[in-house]
């Protein structure tokens, strides 16, 4: 728990804490610090608007005639930068417009139609482009054309995109069910295809990332098939976050890993001769969890340490995720063909900041203020604006779900620097932060005894936690933070109507089998929602925690586990970071309805809607995912057998795919994988397969 009888954040930033006192303070108030300083210095923010206006300024923003519309320069050996054109070049510049857009108009016919578009999918969530770049209008065309082609999929006769699939008022199958199923099929086609042998791992590695597995492979599936360890293709997550790195020669990344080692924010493990130790800058007396994040770190990878070469690895202490890649920047490193021919990124600087630079130009988010949209109309009242999350991965995916922006405390107000790819491991990301994933260890059990499903005496919709998500001042719209807003629609969420798809319409459509009640009842009779404890991570001299302990609800009541393993719906949801709570809430055996933008090292390894519920992170699903699984004397159809199944299959994936073993086998890989990167000739540390190395898994 944090302590609120320390000093606010602004009363500490008044105070001009030095930077090296930064130290010093608690990690709750140097968690604070980071979420809230989370942009670019004042002197760099004052010449970047010399230069250059954010994507999601009301205008467009204009570049140098000097170089294209991705901002790479036409001159070969110039740096990418951007200007913004004086009146007097303004009649040139729409001429050179005039010429790119033919330019771009042919471009279109003799590229692959596949390069720009902006829906992002496959493994890569950040494929390669084209060395030769079409202009800003081409590439538009052209997304244009692929979003029109491809962009829509459909689930039974509702439409999905982007992740989302919306409601079609006249259908007669509740798109919940038709989710159920297709994620049951995918899930079990999923287990059946995974590899037998080391051979099959091998050659399904080299399938899926062109290239050789790292040296030690064979160690790994020995430890694999050893410890029975589920699903051993599914290290996807481990590519997306080396991905950049294969262009960074081995020398750089390993003085950028010696620089990172002396950060105060980070914490070294030097793995030499089988044995791990850790060191670290900061004092750990202050830094809460300072000592046992290494410590957990360590007994982690403890057993399978002397399978390991040496190396150093640097882990950041704090929740947070810390590095960002411009759009442009990751390609260029994604499109390195040679690799003995690497990219100096140090000279190659976009020098903008805020996550939009993150996607590419033709993504929802990049283009979100240039294409407005009115006022939408919420899933809450109107059936035709109802929709759920259809891929989880693709839902988490920013540049294409601009509303996130305003939904989550960690996008919250922030504007984040693009910079080079930096070696920390962190233990949180969201799909647009550059960190390499670890695994955390925080909160994990091992399950015990639970209630059966039929035998649980509560079946309200539980949360219970803090109002952590971001620091609260009257700076920021601190209102917008996912749990604020949770536990605002669930006690106060309106005096109006709410309308609910039916979860059995039979031969009716669902815009018929709707039913409309009263919010406030609603809310009375399904939700048990609250804050514990007293108002955290908040200013209490401009009088915010005192206007959070007004509006929302707090208790001090204790819930114990006997009494919360009675409920038989519990939602999870984002805090800080992510959520270290999740692993306990599955082993409860409870219904678990997670809201989450933060993928994880276990994402590409369990199945949403199978395993648990997936939540929009506006939570106007959230009563619709109700009123199909919960019965009550006015919804006596709802799918109670459903959601025991899906309850009883994440109590059980937990057990047989979260344990201490999957978990090592995940960071095995990794300091594999890693250590074929920092090492001086990587193609040294490619595995060859012999066949006295193989074993079979059951």
């Amino acid at each position: 728990m944090f302590d609120t009888r320390r000093k606010s954040l602004t009363t500490l930033l008044e105070e001009a804490v030095p930077v090296q006192s930064k130290s010093l303070l608690s990690p709750e108030e140097r968690h604070r610090i980071q979420l809230e300083t989370y942009q670019l210095d004042p002197i760099k923010a004052t010449r970047l608007n010399e230069r250059v206006k954010s994507p999601l300024a009301d205008s467009p923003a204009h570049f140098d005639d000097s170089y294209d519309d991705s901002g790479k320069s036409k001159r070969s050996g110039v740096t990418p930068t951007f200007r913004v054109p004086r009146y007097r070049l303004l009649k040139l510049w729409r001429q050179i417009l005039s010429i790119l857009t033919v330019a771009g108009t042919v471009l279109v016919f003799l590229q692959d139609p596949a390069v720009s578009g902006s829906r992002i999918k496959g493994w890569n969530q950040w494929p390669q482009v084209s060395r030769t770049e079409l202009s800003l209008r081409g590439q538009r065309r052209m997304s244009q054309r692929i979003r029109s082609k491809d962009g829509t999929s459909m689930i039974g006769d509702h439409s999905a995109r982007f992740g989302v699939v919306k409601v079609n008022p006249d259908s007669s199958v509740h798109p919940i069910r038709l989710l159920i199923d297709d994620s049951e099929r995918q899930w079990t086609e999923k287990v059946a295809k995974q590899s037998k042998t080391l051979k099959e791992a091998a050659d399904e590695y080299h399938r899926r990332y062109k290239r050789s597995p790292p040296k030690g492979f064979e160690k790994w599936w020995a430890y694999v098939v050893e410890h029975n360890v589920p699903l051993p293709d599914e290290y996807d997550q481990i590519q997306r976050d080396l991905a950049p790195f294969y262009s960074v020669s081995p020398n750089k990344l390993n003085k950028r890993i010696e620089q990172a080692s002396k950060s105060s924010g980070t914490f070294t493990l030097k793995v030499a001769g089988g044995n791990v130790e850790s060191y670290h800058e900061y004092d750990s007396k202050i830094v809460e969890s300072g000592e046992q994040r290494p410590q957990h770190q360590i007994e982690l990878i403890q057993p399978i340490a002397h399978h390991l070469p040496d190396m150093t690895i640097v882990m950041s202490v704090s929740d947070t995720p810390q590095n960002m890649l411009s759009w442009h920047h990751r390609s260029e490193l994604l499109n390195r063909d040679d690799q003995d021919d690497f990219f100096d990124d140090d000279k190659s600087s976009d020098g903008v900041n805020g996550f939009a630079w993150a996607c590419p130009i033709s993504s929802p988010l990049f283009n979100a203020a240039r294409h407005k949209k009115k006022e939408s109309k919420s899933g809450l009242h109107d059936l035709s604006a109802k929709s759920f999350v259809s891929d989880l991965r693709e839902y988490m995916n920013i540049c294409n779900h601009p509303e996130l922006l305003e939904q989550h405390g960690l996008l919250i107000g922030k504007n984040p620097p693009m910079e080079s790819p930096s070696p920390v491991f962190s233990l949180s990301k969201t799909a647009l932060h550059a960190d390499i994933l670890g695994v955390p260890t925080e909160q994990w059990v091992e399950g015990g005894l639970v209630p059966a499903w039929k035998d649980r005496k509560n079946d309200k919709i539980l949360w219970r936690g803090s109002n952590t998500a971001m620091h609260h001042d009257k700076t920021v719209s601190f209102e917008n933070s996912q749990r604020l807003r949770l536990v605002n629609l669930t006690n106060y969420g309106g005096n109006g109507d709410l309308v609910t798809l039916s979860p059995n319409v039979g031969e009716q459509s669902l815009r018929d089998g709707a039913t409309v009640a009263h919010w406030k009842g609603i809310n009375e009779d399904q939700m048990d929602i609250t804050f514990t404890g007293k108002p955290l991570q908040c200013d209490r001299n401009d009088g915010t925690c005192d206007k959070i302990a007004r509006n929302y609800p707090f208790s001090n009541k204790r819930m114990g586990h006997d009494e919360a393993a009675q409920y038989k719906y519990v939602i999870d949801v984002d805090g800080n970071a992510w959520s270290a709570r999740f692993n306990r809430l599955l082993t409860s055996g409870s219904l678990i309805m997670k809201a989450t933008i933060m993928p994880e090292w276990y994402s590409d390894r369990i199945q949403p809607w199978v395993h648990f519920v997936p939540l929009k992170m506006d939570f106007t699903d959230l009563y619709d995912v109700v009123a199909f699984f919960r019965p009550s004397l006015t919804n006596p159809h709802a799918e109670d057998r459903l959601a025991s199944r899906i309850a009883s299959a994440g109590r059980e994936w937990a057990l047989t795919h979260w344990r201490r073993e999957d978990m090592t086998a995940y960071m095995f890989r990794l300091y594999l994988e890693w250590a074929r990167l920092i090492a001086e000739d990587r193609k040294s540390m490619d595995f060859v397969y012999n066949v006295d190395m193989e074993s079979r898994r059951v």
